[in-house]
Parts: C-alpha cells; structure tokens; sequence
C-alpha cells in the first residue's frame, strides 16, 4: 500500500521542464529519493530540508514515507510555484510546505535537520560554509555529488547513482593554553561534519 501511494505521489510530481521557465532542474527519480531517505535513517521526528527542491519530490516523498515534516527550499519563481501546486495536488500542506529563498543565505533553527542536495560541485563547496552551521546531529546526504573538503566515506551505489553521506558532529581537540603559570591544555568544543 505505501509503495502505491508513493508511486501515485511521483507520478503526480510529474512536471515537464518547459512549463518551469528557464531554470534548468534534475529530478531525481522516486525509488532514489527513497534510499536517499533511509540511508541517513529518516523518522518522524526529524525535519527534512531539501536545498533546490525543484519540483518538491524529496519533502513530499520524506512526507508520506516517514510522517515527518519537509520544507523546500527553490530559488526560482517558476519553479517554487510547480512545488506549490504539487503541495496541492498531494493534499499535503499540513506537513510539507516551499519556501523561495536563495540556498546561499539559509539560516538554521535549532532543531536537527536532514538535509537533501542534488546540486552540483561548485555550487556544493560555495554551500558548505551554510551546511556546518546546522545543529548537531543532523544529516545531510547528497545525490550524486560529493561535498568538496569534507571528510568522505565511501558512496553508496544504487543503480549508476552515488549518494555520499555526512553527519554533523560535536568534537573536541586539546589546544595549548600559556601564560604567565606555564602552559597547559584545554579541550575545545567544535562541530564537525563527517562522510559515513
């Protein structure tokens, strides 16, 4: 039954690109956006976030699967309202919702996040500095594209597709602290993302 109203969920998503204006945007394809989901362990509990949403597959997709919350983030107009229309379509407003925002400028709550990327290399390393300020113990998994600088476990290959999952971590390091008593060390919290 879940994977008919999932089916039924992506071929309601089914926009053709020229109705979305001159933006270029990739789906990624239903059964992809599932494993997306469960390799980094998605729950109701958690809040998804899908950075360049496009037409919003991955939110309402995490939505129905897991009975989580799910919000978009589309910088395109064009593009933003197709999201808004699939909302509609799917009768799933009260968990999912889009926002037309600029990636680049995201602000995070405290609460943790799962964060979905399909965007490419260039734009992922100009992203990274947003994406290590979410709160511990989110998760972020990238379609097809590592995150540039980061610490990378080995993909997970499903398919001809790569997903390359991260975690954001609490750590500390010792850092040598002088003065006029002699030095010491002292441990430093920080937070970390790491590839798993």
């Amino acid at each position: 039954m879940l994977k008919k109203l999932l089916w039924t969920a992506a071929l309601a998503l089914c926009v053709s690109t020229s109705h979305a204006g001159e933006s270029h945007y990739a789906t990624t394809p239903p059964d992809i956006v599932v494993a997306m989901l469960d390799s980094v362990d998605v729950t109701a509990a958690d809040i998804v976030v899908d950075l360049g949403c496009g037409d919003l597959r991955i939110p309402i997709i995490a939505a129905i699967r897991y009975g989580c919350s799910a919000v978009g983030i589309e910088r395109d107009p064009i593009i933003a309202a197709v999201a808004r229309a699939n909302i509609e379509r799917n009768n799933i407003g009260h968990l999912v919702s889009v926002q037309q925002a600029d990636v680049l400028r995201m602000r995070w709550t405290p609460a943790r996040k799962v964060v979905t990327v399909y965007l490419d290399g260039e734009l992922l390393r100009k992203l990274r500095p947003v994406l290590e300020r979410l709160p511990p113990g989110s998760r972020i998994v990238s379609h097809q594209h590592r995150i540039p600088g980061w610490q990378q476990a080995k993909p997970i290959e499903i398919h001809g597709h790569r997903l390359y999952r991260y975690r954001v971590e609490r750590a500390t390091r010792k850092v040598k602290v002088c003065g006029p008593q002699g030095c010491t060390y002292k441990n430093v919290a920080y937070v970390a993302v790491r590839g798993y």
